[in-house]
């Protein structure tokens, strides 16, 4: 599956399944600002979340690698995403937010 395909599944609409959130993590990310507003800029295009582009771009990225996806290591993980996106009503607020140096 490619990035494109798992952000199309995200966008597919239906009910999210359990996601077994209990296998997620938190992580962070230290990236230079100007490269956060970049992938908002690009989430918002593809009408996902930021964490969602971003685990497109790592599912790209394991399978360029030719190692499994995140649908083959965590298959309810589109689950999750989906069952967190931020509703796009709620979407202005979150990004009217004075920006965190590093995320």
């Amino acid at each position: 599956m490619t990035s494109n395909a798992f952000i199309n599944r995200l966008r597919a609409t239906g009910k999210a399944h359990a996601s077994g959130s209990r296998d997620i993590a938190d992580t962070r990310l230290r990236l230079p600002r100007i490269v956060i507003r970049e992938l908002k800029a690009i989430a918002e295009s593809e009408g996902v979340s930021m964490n969602a582009l971003v685990a497109a771009f790592i599912d790209a990225g394991l399978r360029d690698r030719g190692r499994g996806g995140l649908d083959d290591l965590a298959p309810s993980f589109v689950a999750y995403l989906k069952r967190t996106r931020i509703p796009e009503q709620n979407r202005e607020e979150t990004t009217d937010r004075e920006e965190p140096e590093f995320t």
